[in-house]
């Protein structure tokens, strides 16, 4: 996987030389010595992760699986703060409040 700076970077080179590394420059553009001495990662650009996408599925407001805890963990996951004695349709009410879907 190649890797580009994110900083400009000079350095000696083997033969004495001072070397200059312009940002936006490839690890595989660079001579090999160059490569293998810029050892700071923070010049090089960070890999983008791609996460894999979590889909949480709204409960039910009733019936089976409606409890208040399936509802303060589906508060949970998406950010949403309720309090610890909250009941279930506190917890709908601050999820609605907090625009997070209920249906």
């Amino acid at each position: 996987m190649s890797r580009r700076l994110v900083a400009n970077v000079t350095m000696m080179s083997d033969d004495g030389m001072v070397a200059h590394f312009p940002v936006g420059m490839s690890d595989s553009d660079l001579p090999e010595w160059a490569a293998a001495r810029i050892t700071n990662p923070d010049v090089w650009e960070q890999p983008v992760v791609d996460l894999p996408s979590v889909v949480v599925e709204v409960p039910p407001k009733s019936g089976a699986g409606s409890s208040v805890s399936a509802w303060a963990s589906y508060a949970s996951t998406n950010d949403v703060s309720v309090k610890p004695d909250a009941k279930r349709d506190d917890v709908i009410a601050a999820c609605e409040a907090a625009g997070v879907p209920t249906d």
